[in-house]
Protein backbone atom coordinates (compact mmCIF):
# COMPACT_ATOMS: atom_id res chain seq x y z
CA UNK A 1 0.00 0.00 0.00
CA UNK A 2 0.70 3.64 -0.10
CA UNK A 3 2.57 5.57 2.35
CA UNK A 4 0.08 8.67 2.24
CA UNK A 5 -1.43 9.05 5.50
CA UNK A 6 -5.65 8.85 4.68
CA UNK A 7 -7.95 10.03 6.98
CA UNK A 8 -11.42 9.04 6.52
CA UNK A 9 -13.99 11.20 7.34
CA UNK A 10 -16.47 8.73 7.87
CA UNK A 11 -16.92 6.15 10.50
CA UNK A 12 -19.33 3.25 10.39
CA UNK A 13 -19.93 1.03 13.23
CA UNK A 14 -22.92 -0.87 12.51
CA UNK A 15 -25.83 0.89 14.54
CA UNK A 16 -26.91 3.07 12.08
CA UNK A 17 -30.60 2.43 10.36
CA UNK A 18 -32.25 3.14 7.65
CA UNK A 19 -31.47 6.26 5.73
CA UNK A 20 -28.41 7.70 7.38
CA UNK A 21 -27.16 3.69 6.95
CA UNK A 22 -27.81 4.17 3.32
CA UNK A 23 -25.73 7.90 3.70
CA UNK A 24 -22.90 6.85 5.64
CA UNK A 25 -22.20 3.78 2.43
CA UNK A 26 -22.46 6.33 0.02
CA UNK A 27 -20.03 8.48 1.75
CA UNK A 28 -17.44 4.97 2.27
CA UNK A 29 -17.67 3.94 -1.42
CA UNK A 30 -17.55 7.96 -2.87
CA UNK A 31 -14.57 8.16 0.14
CA UNK A 32 -12.98 4.81 -1.35
CA UNK A 33 -13.16 6.04 -4.73
CA UNK A 34 -11.51 9.46 -4.01
CA UNK A 35 -8.75 7.76 -2.27
CA UNK A 36 -8.24 5.63 -5.40
CA UNK A 37 -7.95 8.09 -8.09
CA UNK A 38 -5.46 9.81 -5.72
CA UNK A 39 -3.38 6.48 -5.83
CA UNK A 40 -3.71 6.57 -9.46
CA UNK A 41 -6.51 4.18 -10.02
CA UNK A 42 -8.56 5.07 -13.34
CA UNK A 43 -12.53 5.13 -11.83
CA UNK A 44 -14.12 8.40 -13.96
CA UNK A 45 -16.36 6.09 -14.86
CA UNK A 46 -17.55 4.70 -11.48
CA UNK A 47 -20.27 6.18 -9.30
CA UNK A 48 -20.76 5.25 -5.78
CA UNK A 49 -24.22 3.85 -6.43
CA UNK A 50 -23.68 1.22 -8.15
CA UNK A 51 -21.37 -0.34 -5.78
CA UNK A 52 -24.62 -0.24 -3.08
CA UNK A 53 -27.50 -2.89 -3.15
CA UNK A 54 -30.39 -2.30 -4.78
CA UNK A 55 -32.31 -1.64 -1.93
CA UNK A 56 -30.06 1.02 -0.79
CA UNK A 57 -29.43 2.73 -3.73
CA UNK A 58 -33.59 3.05 -4.12
CA UNK A 59 -34.02 4.07 -0.69
CA UNK A 60 -30.70 6.80 -0.85
CA UNK A 61 -32.46 7.82 -4.04
CA UNK A 62 -35.75 8.24 -2.61
CA UNK A 63 -34.14 10.45 0.21
CA UNK A 64 -32.18 12.14 -2.07
CA UNK A 65 -32.77 16.14 -1.79
CA UNK A 66 -34.32 18.39 -4.36
CA UNK A 67 -30.64 20.09 -4.80
CA UNK A 68 -28.77 17.07 -5.18
CA UNK A 69 -31.56 15.04 -7.23
CA UNK A 70 -31.20 17.80 -9.79
CA UNK A 71 -27.62 16.33 -10.68
CA UNK A 72 -29.29 13.05 -11.60
CA UNK A 73 -29.96 11.35 -14.63
CA UNK A 74 -34.13 10.70 -14.39
CA UNK A 75 -33.52 7.58 -16.21
CA UNK A 76 -31.40 6.89 -12.81
CA UNK A 77 -33.78 7.85 -10.62
CA UNK A 78 -35.88 5.17 -12.39
CA UNK A 79 -33.62 2.67 -13.14
CA UNK A 80 -34.68 -1.28 -13.11
CA UNK A 81 -32.97 -4.28 -10.81
CA UNK A 82 -31.59 -6.58 -14.39
CA UNK A 83 -29.80 -2.76 -15.37
CA UNK A 84 -28.63 -2.05 -11.90
CA UNK A 85 -27.27 -5.88 -11.63
CA UNK A 86 -25.28 -5.40 -14.88
CA UNK A 87 -23.72 -1.44 -13.95
CA UNK A 88 -23.31 -2.89 -10.38
CA UNK A 89 -21.12 -5.99 -11.46
CA UNK A 90 -19.33 -3.81 -14.17
CA UNK A 91 -18.41 -1.49 -11.74
CA UNK A 92 -17.17 -4.08 -8.66
CA UNK A 93 -14.94 -5.69 -11.45
CA UNK A 94 -13.63 -2.32 -12.82
CA UNK A 95 -12.63 -1.17 -8.97
CA UNK A 96 -10.86 -4.76 -7.95
CA UNK A 97 -9.27 -4.56 -11.49
CA UNK A 98 -7.69 -0.61 -10.43
CA UNK A 99 -7.03 -2.05 -6.77
CA UNK A 100 -5.16 -4.91 -8.12
CA UNK A 101 -3.34 -2.73 -10.79
CA UNK A 102 -2.08 0.22 -8.43
CA UNK A 103 -1.43 -2.32 -5.28
CA UNK A 104 -0.35 -5.70 -6.72
CA UNK A 105 0.67 -5.23 -10.27
CA UNK A 106 2.91 -2.05 -9.67
CA UNK A 107 4.86 -3.95 -7.56
CA UNK A 108 6.04 -6.41 -11.06
CA UNK A 109 9.33 -4.83 -11.71
CA UNK A 110 12.30 -6.34 -14.41
CA UNK A 111 14.23 -6.20 -10.90
CA UNK A 112 11.74 -7.97 -9.11
CA UNK A 113 10.76 -10.23 -11.92
CA UNK A 114 14.99 -11.33 -12.50
CA UNK A 115 15.18 -11.71 -8.22
CA UNK A 116 12.29 -14.10 -7.94
CA UNK A 117 12.53 -15.57 -11.39
CA UNK A 118 15.71 -16.76 -11.90
CA UNK A 119 15.55 -19.42 -14.71
CA UNK A 120 13.26 -18.00 -16.87
CA UNK A 121 15.60 -16.05 -19.91
CA UNK A 122 16.01 -11.78 -19.72
CA UNK A 123 13.31 -10.27 -20.44
CA UNK A 124 13.37 -8.72 -24.30
CA UNK A 125 13.45 -5.11 -24.90
CA UNK A 126 10.84 -4.97 -26.67
CA UNK A 127 8.22 -6.38 -23.87
CA UNK A 128 9.80 -3.11 -21.71
CA UNK A 129 9.18 -0.85 -24.85
CA UNK A 130 6.60 1.68 -24.40
CA UNK A 131 3.06 0.69 -25.42
CA UNK A 132 -0.01 2.57 -24.95
CA UNK A 133 -2.04 -0.79 -24.73
CA UNK A 134 -0.44 -2.53 -21.71
CA UNK A 135 2.22 -1.24 -18.59
CA UNK A 136 5.58 -2.29 -18.08
CA UNK A 137 4.22 -4.60 -15.57
CA UNK A 138 1.39 -6.48 -17.26
CA UNK A 139 4.17 -6.83 -20.62
CA UNK A 140 6.42 -8.48 -17.78
CA UNK A 141 3.46 -10.85 -16.89
CA UNK A 142 2.92 -11.56 -20.49
CA UNK A 143 6.10 -12.42 -21.26
CA UNK A 144 6.39 -14.67 -17.97
CA UNK A 145 3.10 -16.72 -19.11
CA UNK A 146 4.47 -17.17 -22.36
CA UNK A 147 8.09 -18.57 -21.14
CA UNK A 148 5.67 -20.87 -19.06
CA UNK A 149 3.40 -22.01 -21.66
CA UNK A 150 6.39 -22.85 -23.82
Amino acid sequence: MSNKNTNFPWKFTGNDKGVQKVNKIFEQYNELIKMLKIEGAHLNHIRPEYLMSFSDLNMYLANLPAEKSKFYMPSLLKINSGLFNYLSMESWITLLYQIFKIYVLARVTPKNFKQHLSTIPEIPAHYLAYSNFSSNSENILFYWCEQAVS
